[in-house]
């Protein structure tokens, strides 16, 4: 699930097993591509935690920016 732009990790001992994700969703790629690969990452860790850290380029209003995109609605 790895590559340029993200890498995912598995974490586990007796107790716990979990995944980690941390994504970068450049600004001028294609936002539907990166959430193709977030949902992957999903499916792969399905009954399993997963924290996913993500850089997603997507300005909004909501969370304080000066202007929000379509990149925030897709997302």
């Amino acid at each position: 699930m790895s590559n340029e732009e993200s890498v995912a990790v598995e974490v586990h001992s007796e107790a716990v097993k979990f995944y980690s994700v941390s994504m970068y969703f450049d600004s001028h790629s294609d936002i539907e591509e990166d959430i193709r690969q977030l949902e992957k990452a999903m499916d792969y860790t399905k009954g399993s935690g997963l924290i996913i850290a993500v850089d997603s380029n997507a300005r909004s209003k909501m969370w304080h920016d000066t202007v929000t995109i379509q990149r925030r609605k897709i997302l």
